[in-house]
Protein backbone atom coordinates (compact mmCIF):
# COMPACT_ATOMS: atom_id res chain seq x y z
CA UNK A 1 0.00 0.00 0.00
CA UNK A 2 1.66 3.12 -1.40
CA UNK A 3 2.75 5.74 1.84
CA UNK A 4 2.64 3.11 3.95
CA UNK A 5 6.58 2.51 5.14
CA UNK A 6 7.98 -1.43 5.31
CA UNK A 7 6.82 -3.76 8.45
CA UNK A 8 10.59 -4.29 8.74
CA UNK A 9 11.46 -0.95 9.03
CA UNK A 10 13.54 0.39 12.28
CA UNK A 11 13.38 0.26 15.89
CA UNK A 12 12.09 4.14 15.18
CA UNK A 13 8.72 4.31 16.37
CA UNK A 14 6.86 5.13 12.63
CA UNK A 15 4.04 7.87 12.18
CA UNK A 16 1.35 7.33 9.74
CA UNK A 17 -1.22 8.80 7.86
CA UNK A 18 -4.30 7.32 8.22
CA UNK A 19 -6.75 10.44 7.68
CA UNK A 20 -9.91 9.09 6.99
CA UNK A 21 -9.75 5.19 7.61
CA UNK A 22 -12.71 4.10 10.14
CA UNK A 23 -10.51 1.90 12.66
CA UNK A 24 -11.93 -0.63 15.45
CA UNK A 25 -10.13 -1.10 18.41
CA UNK A 26 -9.84 -4.60 19.82
CA UNK A 27 -8.32 -5.07 23.64
CA UNK A 28 -8.13 -8.21 25.45
CA UNK A 29 -6.57 -9.03 28.65
CA UNK A 30 -5.79 -13.47 29.84
CA UNK A 31 -6.10 -11.95 33.33
CA UNK A 32 -7.88 -9.62 35.38
CA UNK A 33 -8.08 -10.48 39.06
CA UNK A 34 -10.28 -8.08 40.06
CA UNK A 35 -12.36 -6.85 37.30
CA UNK A 36 -10.70 -3.57 36.92
CA UNK A 37 -9.72 -4.20 33.53
CA UNK A 38 -6.55 -2.02 33.92
CA UNK A 39 -4.73 -3.89 31.61
CA UNK A 40 -7.40 -3.38 28.75
CA UNK A 41 -7.93 0.27 29.62
CA UNK A 42 -3.97 0.83 29.27
CA UNK A 43 -4.83 -1.15 25.69
CA UNK A 44 -7.20 1.56 24.77
CA UNK A 45 -5.09 4.73 26.01
CA UNK A 46 -2.40 3.50 23.39
CA UNK A 47 -4.67 2.73 20.79
CA UNK A 48 -6.50 6.11 21.17
CA UNK A 49 -2.96 7.98 20.86
CA UNK A 50 -1.87 5.65 18.48
CA UNK A 51 -5.34 6.85 15.73
CA UNK A 52 -5.15 10.44 17.20
CA UNK A 53 -1.48 11.00 15.73
CA UNK A 54 -2.43 9.36 12.56
CA UNK A 55 -5.62 11.17 12.01
CA UNK A 56 -7.35 7.67 11.68
CA UNK A 57 -11.26 7.63 13.70
CA UNK A 58 -11.99 5.43 15.30
CA UNK A 59 -15.40 4.08 14.91
CA UNK A 60 -15.97 0.64 17.33
CA UNK A 61 -13.91 -0.44 20.26
CA UNK A 62 -14.34 -4.04 21.75
CA UNK A 63 -13.07 -6.05 24.39
CA UNK A 64 -12.40 -9.24 26.37
CA UNK A 65 -11.32 -9.33 29.67
CA UNK A 66 -10.04 -11.60 31.07
CA UNK A 67 -9.92 -14.28 28.38
CA UNK A 68 -7.15 -16.22 26.94
CA UNK A 69 -6.45 -16.24 23.08
CA UNK A 70 -4.56 -19.09 23.03
CA UNK A 71 -5.17 -22.81 21.58
CA UNK A 72 -6.18 -23.90 25.49
CA UNK A 73 -8.80 -20.97 25.68
CA UNK A 74 -11.94 -22.66 26.47
CA UNK A 75 -14.52 -19.69 26.61
CA UNK A 76 -15.75 -17.44 22.99
CA UNK A 77 -13.99 -14.10 22.91
CA UNK A 78 -17.27 -12.38 22.01
CA UNK A 79 -15.69 -8.77 21.41
CA UNK A 80 -13.20 -10.30 18.75
CA UNK A 81 -16.13 -12.16 16.52
CA UNK A 82 -17.57 -8.29 16.63
CA UNK A 83 -14.31 -7.00 15.30
CA UNK A 84 -14.18 -9.49 13.10
CA UNK A 85 -17.94 -8.86 11.75
CA UNK A 86 -17.26 -5.75 11.20
CA UNK A 87 -14.23 -5.63 9.22
CA UNK A 88 -16.12 -8.41 7.40
CA UNK A 89 -19.36 -5.63 6.74
CA UNK A 90 -16.97 -3.29 5.59
CA UNK A 91 -17.50 -1.17 8.99
CA UNK A 92 -14.16 -0.95 9.40
CA UNK A 93 -11.07 -0.65 7.41
CA UNK A 94 -7.89 -1.46 9.69
CA UNK A 95 -7.90 -3.44 13.41
CA UNK A 96 -5.98 -2.16 15.97
CA UNK A 97 -4.61 -4.32 18.95
CA UNK A 98 -1.73 -4.25 21.51
CA UNK A 99 0.60 -6.80 20.31
CA UNK A 100 0.34 -9.68 18.15
CA UNK A 101 -1.02 -11.76 21.00
CA UNK A 102 -3.75 -9.94 22.01
CA UNK A 103 -5.54 -10.88 18.35
CA UNK A 104 -4.49 -14.52 19.41
CA UNK A 105 -1.90 -16.99 20.37
CA UNK A 106 -3.25 -19.50 18.06
CA UNK A 107 -2.27 -20.04 14.33
CA UNK A 108 -5.54 -21.44 12.95
CA UNK A 109 -7.29 -17.97 14.19
CA UNK A 110 -4.54 -15.86 13.02
CA UNK A 111 -4.69 -17.70 9.53
CA UNK A 112 -8.62 -16.56 9.73
CA UNK A 113 -7.81 -13.00 10.26
CA UNK A 114 -5.13 -12.63 7.78
CA UNK A 115 -7.96 -14.16 5.18
CA UNK A 116 -10.12 -11.50 6.15
CA UNK A 117 -7.76 -8.81 5.74
CA UNK A 118 -7.13 -9.97 2.12
CA UNK A 119 -10.11 -10.38 1.25
CA UNK A 120 -11.46 -7.23 2.29
CA UNK A 121 -8.34 -4.98 2.12
CA UNK A 122 -8.88 -4.23 5.77
CA UNK A 123 -5.12 -3.05 7.90
CA UNK A 124 -3.64 -4.74 11.02
CA UNK A 125 -2.00 -2.46 13.19
CA UNK A 126 -0.15 -3.64 15.99
CA UNK A 127 2.80 -2.77 17.95
CA UNK A 128 3.09 0.61 16.69
CA UNK A 129 2.78 -0.39 12.39
CA UNK A 130 0.89 -0.98 10.36
CA UNK A 131 0.67 -4.34 8.39
CA UNK A 132 -0.66 -4.83 4.67
CA UNK A 133 -2.07 -8.25 4.23
CA UNK A 134 -1.53 -7.74 0.21
CA UNK A 135 2.25 -7.32 0.77
CA UNK A 136 3.81 -11.01 0.91
CA UNK A 137 6.65 -9.39 3.08
CA UNK A 138 3.88 -7.77 5.59
CA UNK A 139 2.27 -11.28 5.69
CA UNK A 140 5.76 -13.00 6.34
CA UNK A 141 6.36 -10.62 9.35
CA UNK A 142 3.08 -11.23 10.85
CA UNK A 143 3.39 -15.01 10.42
CA UNK A 144 6.26 -14.99 11.98
CA UNK A 145 5.01 -12.64 14.94
CA UNK A 146 1.93 -15.64 14.83
CA UNK A 147 4.01 -18.87 15.81
CA UNK A 148 6.42 -16.86 18.18
CA UNK A 149 3.14 -15.91 19.98
CA UNK A 150 1.30 -19.74 20.24
CA UNK A 151 5.07 -20.97 20.95
CA UNK A 152 5.19 -18.72 24.32
CA UNK A 153 1.42 -19.71 24.88
CA UNK A 154 2.67 -23.33 24.61
CA UNK A 155 5.71 -22.43 27.19
CA UNK A 156 3.47 -20.24 29.67
CA UNK A 157 0.94 -23.78 29.84
CA UNK A 158 3.71 -25.84 30.50
CA UNK A 159 5.15 -23.88 33.03
CA UNK A 160 1.68 -23.30 34.75
CA UNK A 161 0.85 -26.88 34.21
CA UNK A 162 4.24 -27.91 36.17
CA UNK A 163 3.74 -25.20 38.92
CA UNK A 164 -0.09 -26.20 39.36
CA UNK A 165 0.40 -29.80 39.54
CA UNK A 166 3.46 -29.25 42.19
CA UNK A 167 1.44 -27.47 44.66
CA UNK A 168 -1.22 -29.99 44.42
CA UNK A 169 1.63 -32.84 45.18
CA UNK A 170 2.63 -30.74 47.83
CA UNK A 171 -0.83 -30.58 49.11
CA UNK A 172 -1.28 -27.02 49.40
CA UNK A 173 -4.73 -25.82 48.27
CA UNK A 174 -6.26 -25.08 45.02
CA UNK A 175 -6.93 -21.67 43.98
CA UNK A 176 -10.46 -20.88 44.26
CA UNK A 177 -11.55 -21.45 48.16
CA UNK A 178 -13.51 -24.36 49.06
CA UNK A 179 -17.08 -23.85 50.87
CA UNK A 180 -16.18 -24.08 54.19
CA UNK A 181 -12.87 -22.36 54.56
CA UNK A 182 -11.22 -19.11 53.72
CA UNK A 183 -7.75 -17.81 52.85
CA UNK A 184 -5.59 -16.50 55.23
CA UNK A 185 -2.51 -14.37 53.92
CA UNK A 186 1.38 -13.03 54.90
CA UNK A 187 0.82 -9.27 56.05
CA UNK A 188 4.60 -8.70 54.42
CA UNK A 189 4.49 -10.53 51.09
CA UNK A 190 0.41 -11.06 50.23
CA UNK A 191 1.18 -14.64 49.65
CA UNK A 192 -1.63 -17.10 50.64
CA UNK A 193 -0.62 -19.41 53.70
CA UNK A 194 -3.61 -21.80 53.05
CA UNK A 195 -6.92 -22.15 54.08
CA UNK A 196 -8.53 -21.87 57.81
CA UNK A 197 -11.93 -23.24 58.56
CA UNK A 198 -15.21 -21.07 58.82
CA UNK A 199 -16.80 -22.42 61.65
CA UNK A 200 -20.60 -21.46 60.22
CA UNK A 201 -19.92 -23.13 56.82
CA UNK A 202 -18.33 -26.01 59.07
CA UNK A 203 -21.48 -26.07 60.99
CA UNK A 204 -23.53 -26.42 57.35
CA UNK A 205 -21.56 -28.94 55.85
CA UNK A 206 -22.02 -31.26 59.21
CA UNK A 207 -25.45 -31.12 58.92
CA UNK A 208 -25.82 -32.26 55.21
CA UNK A 209 -23.27 -35.18 56.16
CA UNK A 210 -25.22 -36.40 59.06
CA UNK A 211 -28.56 -36.03 57.86
CA UNK A 212 -27.28 -38.10 54.38
CA UNK A 213 -25.64 -40.78 56.62
CA UNK A 214 -27.68 -40.80 59.72
CA UNK A 215 -29.85 -43.67 60.39
CA UNK A 216 -32.75 -42.16 59.19
CA UNK A 217 -30.92 -40.60 56.28
CA UNK A 218 -32.89 -37.34 54.43
CA UNK A 219 -33.06 -36.69 50.99
CA UNK A 220 -31.19 -34.09 49.17
CA UNK A 221 -34.81 -32.04 48.66
CA UNK A 222 -35.65 -32.47 52.25
CA UNK A 223 -32.27 -31.13 53.39
CA UNK A 224 -32.49 -28.04 50.73
CA UNK A 225 -36.10 -26.94 52.20
CA UNK A 226 -34.76 -27.33 55.71
CA UNK A 227 -31.83 -25.13 55.04
CA UNK A 228 -33.64 -22.75 53.23
CA UNK A 229 -36.48 -22.83 56.43
CA UNK A 230 -33.43 -22.08 59.41
CA UNK A 231 -32.18 -19.34 56.53
CA UNK A 232 -28.89 -20.67 56.04
CA UNK A 233 -26.89 -18.42 53.22
CA UNK A 234 -26.21 -20.90 50.22
CA UNK A 235 -22.53 -20.80 48.83
CA UNK A 236 -21.89 -17.63 47.14
CA UNK A 237 -25.36 -16.03 48.06
CA UNK A 238 -26.02 -13.02 46.53
CA UNK A 239 -22.93 -13.34 44.33
CA UNK A 240 -23.36 -12.26 40.09
CA UNK A 241 -22.29 -14.87 38.00
CA UNK A 242 -22.39 -14.79 33.61
CA UNK A 243 -25.39 -16.78 33.82
CA UNK A 244 -27.39 -14.43 36.41
CA UNK A 245 -26.10 -11.50 33.81
CA UNK A 246 -27.11 -13.20 30.93
CA UNK A 247 -30.71 -14.10 31.94
CA UNK A 248 -31.16 -10.89 33.11
CA UNK A 249 -30.48 -9.09 29.64
CA UNK A 250 -32.64 -11.92 28.45
CA UNK A 251 -35.01 -11.40 30.51
CA UNK A 252 -35.19 -7.79 29.30
CA UNK A 253 -35.99 -8.63 26.24
CA UNK A 254 -40.01 -9.55 26.65
CA UNK A 255 -41.74 -6.65 28.09
CA UNK A 256 -44.23 -8.00 30.73
CA UNK A 257 -41.21 -10.14 32.19
CA UNK A 258 -38.91 -7.56 32.82
CA UNK A 259 -41.78 -5.12 33.74
CA UNK A 260 -43.41 -8.45 36.89
CA UNK A 261 -39.57 -8.30 37.43
CA UNK A 262 -38.41 -4.91 37.72
CA UNK A 263 -41.93 -4.53 40.03
CA UNK A 264 -40.08 -6.80 42.34
CA UNK A 265 -37.09 -4.85 42.59
CA UNK A 266 -36.66 -2.08 45.04
CA UNK A 267 -35.83 1.76 43.01
CA UNK A 268 -32.04 1.20 43.98
CA UNK A 269 -32.21 -2.30 42.76
CA UNK A 270 -33.87 -1.01 39.66
CA UNK A 271 -31.34 1.12 38.42
CA UNK A 272 -28.84 -1.18 39.11
CA UNK A 273 -30.95 -3.69 36.69
CA UNK A 274 -30.71 -1.21 34.11
CA UNK A 275 -27.13 -0.46 33.97
CA UNK A 276 -26.59 -4.29 33.91
CA UNK A 277 -28.23 -4.27 30.84
CA UNK A 278 -26.58 -1.29 29.14
CA UNK A 279 -23.43 -2.51 30.09
CA UNK A 280 -23.66 -5.35 27.89
CA UNK A 281 -25.45 -3.86 25.44
CA UNK A 282 -22.63 -1.63 24.76
CA UNK A 283 -20.55 -4.47 24.27
CA UNK A 284 -19.18 -5.86 27.76
CA UNK A 285 -19.42 -9.30 28.45
CA UNK A 286 -21.44 -10.83 31.14
CA UNK A 287 -18.28 -12.42 33.02
CA UNK A 288 -16.47 -8.70 32.95
CA UNK A 289 -20.38 -7.23 33.93
CA UNK A 290 -20.72 -10.02 37.02
CA UNK A 291 -17.11 -9.71 37.71
CA UNK A 292 -17.44 -6.03 37.94
CA UNK A 293 -20.38 -5.56 40.20
CA UNK A 294 -18.47 -8.84 42.67
CA UNK A 295 -15.42 -6.52 43.19
CA UNK A 296 -17.18 -3.64 43.94
CA UNK A 297 -19.76 -5.32 46.46
CA UNK A 298 -22.94 -4.85 44.76
CA UNK A 299 -24.95 -7.89 46.17
CA UNK A 300 -27.84 -9.56 43.88
CA UNK A 301 -30.97 -8.64 43.83
CA UNK A 302 -32.56 -11.66 44.79
CA UNK A 303 -30.93 -14.14 48.12
CA UNK A 304 -30.30 -17.63 46.31
CA UNK A 305 -32.35 -20.58 47.34
CA UNK A 306 -30.81 -24.18 48.55
CA UNK A 307 -31.45 -26.87 45.89
CA UNK A 308 -30.67 -30.57 45.55
CA UNK A 309 -28.02 -30.02 43.58
CA UNK A 310 -26.51 -27.73 45.83
CA UNK A 311 -26.87 -29.71 48.57
CA UNK A 312 -25.08 -32.21 47.07
CA UNK A 313 -22.16 -30.25 45.92
CA UNK A 314 -21.12 -29.55 49.01
CA UNK A 315 -21.88 -33.36 50.34
CA UNK A 316 -19.64 -34.63 47.20
CA UNK A 317 -16.94 -31.82 48.17
CA UNK A 318 -13.34 -33.16 48.17
CA UNK A 319 -11.91 -29.92 49.88
CA UNK A 320 -14.03 -30.91 52.59
CA UNK A 321 -12.46 -34.07 52.92
CA UNK A 322 -9.13 -32.66 53.22
CA UNK A 323 -8.68 -34.07 49.50
CA UNK A 324 -6.19 -32.01 46.64
CA UNK A 325 -7.68 -32.60 43.04
CA UNK A 326 -5.45 -32.41 40.47
CA UNK A 327 -7.11 -33.09 36.80
CA UNK A 328 -10.36 -34.02 38.31
CA UNK A 329 -8.46 -36.70 40.13
CA UNK A 330 -7.54 -37.20 43.92
CA UNK A 331 -3.66 -37.18 45.05
CA UNK A 332 -2.35 -40.30 46.28
CA UNK A 333 0.37 -41.51 47.71
CA UNK A 334 1.79 -45.23 48.81
CA UNK A 335 1.92 -46.23 52.09
CA UNK A 336 3.31 -49.55 52.98
CA UNK A 337 1.09 -52.26 53.47
CA UNK A 338 2.40 -56.16 53.95
CA UNK A 339 -1.20 -57.08 53.03
CA UNK A 340 -1.90 -55.62 49.78
CA UNK A 341 -0.76 -57.53 47.18
CA UNK A 342 1.77 -54.64 45.70
CA UNK A 343 3.38 -54.86 49.21
CA UNK A 344 1.69 -50.88 49.49
CA UNK A 345 -1.71 -49.00 49.22
CA UNK A 346 -2.83 -46.25 47.84
CA UNK A 347 -3.82 -43.10 50.32
CA UNK A 348 -4.92 -39.36 49.88
CA UNK A 349 -1.69 -37.39 50.25
CA UNK A 350 -1.49 -34.77 53.15
CA UNK A 351 -3.11 -31.34 53.28
CA UNK A 352 -1.96 -28.17 54.44
CA UNK A 353 -5.81 -27.43 56.06
CA UNK A 354 -8.53 -28.86 58.24
CA UNK A 355 -10.82 -31.83 57.22
CA UNK A 356 -14.26 -30.96 57.85
CA UNK A 357 -15.42 -34.55 57.20
CA UNK A 358 -13.59 -38.03 57.41
CA UNK A 359 -12.30 -39.76 54.05
CA UNK A 360 -14.53 -42.31 55.45
CA UNK A 361 -17.51 -40.21 55.58
CA UNK A 362 -16.67 -39.02 51.76
CA UNK A 363 -16.53 -42.30 50.00
CA UNK A 364 -19.86 -43.02 51.81
CA UNK A 365 -21.22 -39.91 50.07
CA UNK A 366 -19.40 -40.95 46.88
CA UNK A 367 -20.96 -44.22 47.19
CA UNK A 368 -24.61 -43.46 48.15
CA UNK A 369 -25.21 -39.82 45.56
CA UNK A 370 -22.52 -40.86 42.39
CA UNK A 371 -23.74 -44.62 41.99
CA UNK A 372 -26.68 -45.11 39.44
CA UNK A 373 -27.46 -48.64 41.21
CA UNK A 374 -27.69 -47.55 44.59
CA UNK A 375 -29.94 -44.49 45.65
CA UNK A 376 -29.16 -42.40 48.72
CA UNK A 377 -32.39 -42.40 50.36
CA UNK A 378 -36.06 -42.54 49.30
CA UNK A 379 -37.08 -39.51 47.11
CA UNK A 380 -40.24 -38.53 49.40
CA UNK A 381 -39.87 -40.87 53.10
CA UNK A 382 -42.87 -39.33 54.39
CA UNK A 383 -45.48 -41.21 51.11
CA UNK A 384 -43.05 -44.87 51.45
CA UNK A 385 -45.20 -47.35 51.73
CA UNK A 386 -43.64 -50.15 50.20
CA UNK A 387 -41.03 -52.53 50.72
CA UNK A 388 -39.90 -53.62 47.42
CA UNK A 389 -41.00 -50.92 44.68
CA UNK A 390 -37.79 -49.40 43.59
CA UNK A 391 -35.45 -52.72 44.86
CA UNK A 392 -36.97 -55.24 42.80
CA UNK A 393 -37.13 -55.47 39.32
CA UNK A 394 -38.63 -57.39 36.64
CA UNK A 395 -36.10 -60.38 35.04
CA UNK A 396 -37.87 -60.08 31.99
CA UNK A 397 -36.64 -56.46 31.09
CA UNK A 398 -34.88 -55.39 34.14
CA UNK A 399 -37.47 -52.54 35.09
CA UNK A 400 -38.12 -51.69 38.32
CA UNK A 401 -40.66 -53.00 40.53
CA UNK A 402 -43.99 -50.98 41.34
CA UNK A 403 -47.25 -51.15 43.32
CA UNK A 404 -50.54 -51.31 41.80
CA UNK A 405 -54.16 -51.89 43.12
CA UNK A 406 -55.52 -54.78 40.44
CA UNK A 407 -58.36 -56.54 40.87
CA UNK A 408 -59.29 -55.18 44.77
CA UNK A 409 -55.72 -55.86 46.05
CA UNK A 410 -52.07 -54.73 45.86
CA UNK A 411 -50.32 -56.40 43.34
CA UNK A 412 -46.24 -55.80 42.47
CA UNK A 413 -46.28 -55.13 38.48
CA UNK A 414 -43.63 -54.66 36.30
CA UNK A 415 -43.47 -50.51 35.85
CA UNK A 416 -43.36 -50.46 31.97
CA UNK A 417 -43.69 -53.00 29.96
CA UNK A 418 -46.45 -55.10 32.62
CA UNK A 419 -44.16 -58.04 31.67
CA UNK A 420 -44.91 -59.32 35.74
CA UNK A 421 -47.41 -59.60 37.85
CA UNK A 422 -47.48 -61.20 41.87
CA UNK A 423 -49.74 -60.67 44.65
CA UNK A 424 -47.71 -57.75 46.92
CA UNK A 425 -48.50 -58.93 50.22
CA UNK A 426 -47.34 -62.60 49.23
CA UNK A 427 -44.18 -61.28 47.35
CA UNK A 428 -43.46 -59.15 50.41
CA UNK A 429 -43.67 -61.89 53.23
CA UNK A 430 -41.64 -64.57 51.11
CA UNK A 431 -38.78 -61.87 50.41
CA UNK A 432 -38.67 -60.78 53.66
CA UNK A 433 -38.38 -64.07 55.43
CA UNK A 434 -35.47 -64.55 52.50
CA UNK A 435 -33.83 -61.46 54.16
CA UNK A 436 -34.51 -62.56 57.92
CA UNK A 437 -33.31 -66.11 57.20
CA UNK A 438 -29.81 -64.14 56.07
CA UNK A 439 -29.69 -61.64 59.24
CA UNK A 440 -30.51 -64.34 61.58
CA UNK A 441 -27.45 -66.04 60.25
CA UNK A 442 -24.75 -67.02 62.92
CA UNK A 443 -21.95 -66.02 60.40
CA UNK A 444 -23.85 -62.57 59.77
CA UNK A 445 -21.02 -60.37 60.85
CA UNK A 446 -18.62 -61.78 58.95
CA UNK A 447 -20.43 -62.18 55.92
CA UNK A 448 -21.20 -58.58 56.00
CA UNK A 449 -17.60 -57.38 57.66
CA UNK A 450 -19.06 -56.14 60.40
CA UNK A 451 -15.98 -55.65 62.41
CA UNK A 452 -14.01 -54.83 59.51
CA UNK A 453 -10.76 -52.13 60.14
CA UNK A 454 -11.85 -48.64 59.48
CA UNK A 455 -9.80 -47.85 56.49
CA UNK A 456 -11.35 -50.99 54.20
CA UNK A 457 -13.82 -48.53 52.18
CA UNK A 458 -10.38 -46.50 51.41
CA UNK A 459 -9.10 -49.94 49.89
CA UNK A 460 -11.63 -50.93 48.20
CA UNK A 461 -11.77 -47.52 46.60
CA UNK A 462 -8.51 -47.43 45.95
CA UNK A 463 -8.34 -50.92 43.90
CA UNK A 464 -11.68 -49.85 41.96
CA UNK A 465 -10.00 -46.72 40.80
CA UNK A 466 -6.81 -48.34 40.02
CA UNK A 467 -8.37 -50.95 37.98
CA UNK A 468 -10.95 -48.34 35.90
CA UNK A 469 -7.51 -46.28 35.05
CA UNK A 470 -5.99 -49.00 33.77
CA UNK A 471 -8.73 -50.37 31.65
CA UNK A 472 -9.20 -46.15 30.71
CA UNK A 473 -5.48 -46.78 29.52
CA UNK A 474 -5.85 -49.74 27.40
CA UNK A 475 -9.06 -47.94 25.57
CA UNK A 476 -6.96 -45.04 25.25
CA UNK A 477 -3.83 -47.42 23.55
CA UNK A 478 -6.47 -49.03 21.73
CA UNK A 479 -8.29 -45.71 20.12
CA UNK A 480 -4.65 -44.27 19.53
CA UNK A 481 -3.64 -47.67 17.39
CA UNK A 482 -0.85 -48.11 20.05
CA UNK A 483 -2.71 -51.78 20.52
CA UNK A 484 -4.73 -53.86 18.38
CA UNK A 485 -8.37 -54.63 19.09
CA UNK A 486 -7.75 -57.78 19.89
CA UNK A 487 -5.35 -56.88 22.31
CA UNK A 488 -7.84 -54.49 24.00
CA UNK A 489 -10.42 -57.17 23.94
CA UNK A 490 -8.10 -59.32 25.85
CA UNK A 491 -7.20 -56.80 28.48
CA UNK A 492 -11.05 -56.04 28.73
CA UNK A 493 -12.03 -59.24 29.45
CA UNK A 494 -9.28 -60.21 32.24
CA UNK A 495 -10.16 -56.51 33.80
CA UNK A 496 -13.98 -56.56 33.82
CA UNK A 497 -14.31 -59.43 36.26
CA UNK A 498 -11.65 -57.50 38.62
CA UNK A 499 -13.22 -54.65 38.74
CA UNK A 500 -16.69 -56.12 39.05
CA UNK A 501 -14.97 -57.67 42.67
CA UNK A 502 -13.86 -54.26 43.37
CA UNK A 503 -16.93 -52.47 43.17
CA UNK A 504 -18.38 -55.41 45.39
CA UNK A 505 -15.36 -54.99 47.98
CA UNK A 506 -16.31 -51.29 48.04
CA UNK A 507 -20.49 -51.99 48.55
CA UNK A 508 -19.56 -54.48 51.17
CA UNK A 509 -17.58 -52.18 52.66
CA UNK A 510 -20.01 -49.22 52.59
CA UNK A 511 -23.14 -51.13 54.13
CA UNK A 512 -25.29 -49.00 55.76
CA UNK A 513 -25.12 -48.59 60.07
CA UNK A 514 -28.58 -49.27 60.24
CA UNK A 515 -27.22 -52.65 59.40
CA UNK A 516 -26.01 -52.87 62.92
CA UNK A 517 -28.88 -52.15 65.09
CA UNK A 518 -29.87 -55.59 63.37
CA UNK A 519 -27.51 -57.80 63.42
CA UNK A 520 -25.98 -59.73 65.92
CA UNK A 521 -28.81 -58.74 68.16
CA UNK A 522 -30.95 -61.59 70.35
CA UNK A 523 -34.39 -61.62 68.56
CA UNK A 524 -33.10 -60.55 64.45
CA UNK A 525 -36.64 -60.16 64.01
CA UNK A 526 -37.73 -58.05 66.56
CA UNK A 527 -35.15 -55.35 66.17
CA UNK A 528 -35.93 -55.49 62.30
CA UNK A 529 -39.31 -55.19 62.89
CA UNK A 530 -39.16 -52.16 64.90
CA UNK A 531 -37.73 -50.18 62.60
CA UNK A 532 -39.44 -48.17 60.10
CA UNK A 533 -40.42 -49.13 56.72
CA UNK A 534 -37.45 -46.49 55.00
CA UNK A 535 -34.73 -48.13 57.68
CA UNK A 536 -36.27 -51.48 56.49
CA UNK A 537 -35.71 -50.67 53.05
CA UNK A 538 -32.34 -49.35 53.63
CA UNK A 539 -31.25 -52.21 55.21
CA UNK A 540 -32.99 -54.79 52.15
CA UNK A 541 -31.73 -52.76 49.46
CA UNK A 542 -27.87 -53.17 50.70
CA UNK A 543 -28.52 -57.21 51.29
CA UNK A 544 -30.90 -57.76 48.28
CA UNK A 545 -31.39 -57.11 44.91
CA UNK A 546 -34.29 -59.46 43.72
CA UNK A 547 -35.71 -60.62 40.10
CA UNK A 548 -38.98 -61.66 39.50
CA UNK A 549 -39.58 -64.02 36.64
CA UNK A 550 -42.55 -64.77 34.35
CA UNK A 551 -44.13 -67.62 35.80
CA UNK A 552 -46.54 -70.73 33.89
CA UNK A 553 -48.66 -72.05 36.63
CA UNK A 554 -51.85 -70.46 38.13
CA UNK A 555 -51.76 -70.47 41.33
CA UNK A 556 -54.85 -68.92 43.71
CA UNK A 557 -53.88 -67.83 47.29
CA UNK A 558 -50.58 -68.93 46.64
CA UNK A 559 -47.13 -67.75 45.26
CA UNK A 560 -44.63 -69.44 42.44
CA UNK A 561 -41.34 -68.66 44.48
CA UNK A 562 -39.54 -70.86 41.57
CA UNK A 563 -39.55 -67.82 39.37
CA UNK A 564 -38.55 -65.05 41.86
CA UNK A 565 -34.56 -65.23 42.31
CA UNK A 566 -34.21 -63.10 45.88
CA UNK A 567 -30.69 -61.43 44.82
CA UNK A 568 -28.72 -61.74 47.51
CA UNK A 569 -25.61 -59.42 46.89
CA UNK A 570 -22.82 -61.70 48.91
CA UNK A 571 -24.00 -65.32 49.83
CA UNK A 572 -25.48 -68.00 48.32
CA UNK A 573 -29.28 -68.04 48.74
CA UNK A 574 -29.78 -69.87 52.86
CA UNK A 575 -32.29 -72.63 53.10
CA UNK A 576 -35.84 -71.50 51.68
CA UNK A 577 -39.23 -72.28 52.20
CA UNK A 578 -40.72 -74.64 50.35
CA UNK A 579 -41.58 -73.48 46.63
CA UNK A 580 -45.11 -72.49 47.33
CA UNK A 581 -45.89 -69.90 50.34
CA UNK A 582 -49.39 -70.53 51.74
CA UNK A 583 -51.33 -66.91 51.56
CA UNK A 584 -52.51 -67.47 55.63
CA UNK A 585 -49.02 -68.86 56.60
CA UNK A 586 -48.20 -68.30 60.19
CA UNK A 587 -44.86 -67.31 58.89
CA UNK A 588 -45.71 -64.48 57.47
CA UNK A 589 -43.84 -61.26 58.92
CA UNK A 590 -45.58 -58.05 59.29
CA UNK A 591 -43.35 -56.20 56.74
CA UNK A 592 -43.87 -52.58 57.79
Amino acid sequence: MTGFPSALAGPKRVRYDLTGIPVILYLRASQDRWGNSISVDSQYDEGHEFCTEAGATIVAVYSDNDLSGSTYATEARGGYEQALSDLIAGRGKMLWTFDHSRAQRDIEVYGRLRRICMETGALWAYGGRVYDMSDPVDRAATLRDAVEAEGAALNISIHSTRGIRARAKRGDHPGPKAYGYKPYYCQETGKSLGWYVVEEEKRVIRMIVDWLLGEKPRTLNWIARELNRLGIPTPRDRQWDRRKVSNLVDTSKHEKEWDAFLASLTPEDREWAYTVVERVTVGATPKDVAKYYNVNKVPYFHPSKWCGTKVKNIALSPPSAGLRRYKKQIMMRQEPDPNAPEGFRLVPIDTNWDEIKTYEEHLKLKALLEDKDRRASEPHPERVKHLWTGIATCGECGDKICSVFDKGMLRYRCAVKSCVLRRQDLTDAWLTEQALLLLEREDAAQIFRMHDEKGEAGKAQDDLDALRAQLADFRRQAVQKKISAESFAYFEAELLPEIEKAEERLRRALLPAVLETVVGKVDVRAAFLSLDVVQQRKILRAIMAPKIYKTKKKVRGKLDTTTIDPGFRYVVPPTMPGDEHQESGADLVGAA
